[in-house]
């Protein structure tokens, strides 16, 4: 049996600054987290959530991002993980 094996780098969403930077951005704009919660119509948990490193999904980013009037490379921050593949031959 002979074992193949492929290091790779991939980019992964880095939570916590990704939060970081939304709670930077809403706080620069002085919004309230009640504010947020209501446009978007989601509980301010969720909103305090994401800004300590929560997951957040694309449906409520891109609107997120949208309230804020910033792109999303302003606020999604990426990390560079190692990844192993490995595959066997039978």
């Amino acid at each position: 049996m002979k074992e193949f094996e492929h290091v790779f780098e991939r980019e992964t969403l880095d939570l916590v600054k990704t939060g970081q930077a939304l709670r930077e951005i809403r706080k620069k704009q002085k919004i309230a987290v009640p504010a947020v919660a209501r446009h978007l119509g989601i509980t301010g948990q969720s909103v305090y959530n994401w800004e300590i490193g929560g997951q957040i999904k694309l449906e409520h980013l891109v609107p997120l991002c949208r309230f804020y009037k910033v792109s999303l490379d302003n606020v999604v921050k990426l990390k560079t993980e190692k990844a192993v593949y490995c595959d066997y031959d039978e």
